[in-house]
């Protein structure tokens, strides 16, 4: 279940799951501060309770912390990309299915026991070259933003 919950937490997110990409969230607030905004992107707690086969917990795990994340929005300066990248999860993650989820670590697993090479994670599959770079792009800007360097 790691494979799966990675690009959740690298996106902020959780949660990008599901597999409707149409970024056509725009609800979420344009004006958060940067603490606010940070304290939900970098809280990794959402999924550290649950047990490696609870896709269900996870799926529900991820759609609260997508809500969480679209209830406090982003900071006002955030460049239109990574604002893209931002919808992109939310809109995925509340799309999950847990039978989907289930069913690609079961195919990484097995490529893994045969030593082949893991099969494309379907969550990045979905994604367009813009959707992926924008979902970088919202990537860099939380890294930046919430863990700078001095």
């Amino acid at each position: 279940m790691l494979r799966i919950k990675r690009p959740l937490i690298a996106t902020g997110a959780a949660v990008i799951m599901g597999l409707s990409l149409s970024a056509c969230g725009g609800d979420a607030p344009t004006d958060a501060s940067e603490a606010e905004f940070c304290d939900v992107a970098m809280d990794q707690s959402w999924y550290e309770d649950l047990g490696e086969d609870d896709y269900e917990g996870f799926v529900d795990a991820a759609k609260d912390y997508a809500e969480r994340l679209e209830e406090v929005g982003t900071p006002e300066g955030i460049p239109d990309d990574a604002r893209e990248g931002f919808e992109i999860s939310v809109d995925t993650a509340k799309d999950l299915d847990a039978g989907e989820i289930e069913d690609a670590v079961k195919e990484a697993q097995e490529a893994a026991e045969a030593g082949e090479e893991a099969p494309e994670d379907p969550l990045e599959a979905e994604l367009s070259d813009e959707e992926a770079d924008n979902l970088e792009a919202f990537n860099t800007y939380a890294a930046e933003t919430c863990n700078p360097t001095e």
